[in-house]
């Protein structure tokens, strides 16, 4: 399976009516791990060595792109990104106290969009 099958799920959830909390906690997920599979695939397109770092494999290979040596100033501005990204799915995974609304829905699918183009743009370290 492709990862961007995790996107357009996203947007297929996304365009339905009417919708749940639940579908914006799915929505923010599924797209997160497209963006996830999407950065990944990269790392290890560009020979770097994601599993790395101590902790989860989210976290080794956010550490991974932060640490290059030299900087890459575009991986690094999308780990960063990413970072963000897996907070808000935390939230819509786990912290059920907190209310997640079409508007981080949305908000999830332009941010994997963003990722995306980004990593379009890197051929090379």
């Amino acid at each position: 399976m492709d990862s961007i099958e995790f996107l357009n799920f996203s947007k297929k959830i996304i365009s339905l009516s009417p919708l749940d909390e639940i579908d914006y906690r799915q929505v923010v997920g599924r797209s997160y791990y497209c963006s996830f599979h999407k950065v990944r695939s990269k790392s290890e397109e560009l020979g770097l060595p994601i599993d790395a770092y101590k902790g989860g494999t989210h976290s080794s290979l956010r550490e991974t792109l932060i640490s290059l040596r030299p900087a890459n100033p575009k991986l690094k501005g999308i780990a960063f990104r990413l970072n963000n990204f897996h907070t808000l799915r935390i939230v819509a995974d786990y912290k059920l106290d907190i209310e997640v609304t079409a508007k981080s829905a949305n908000e999830s699918i332009q941010m994997c969009e963003k990722i995306l183009t980004e990593l379009s743009t890197i051929t090379s370290l």
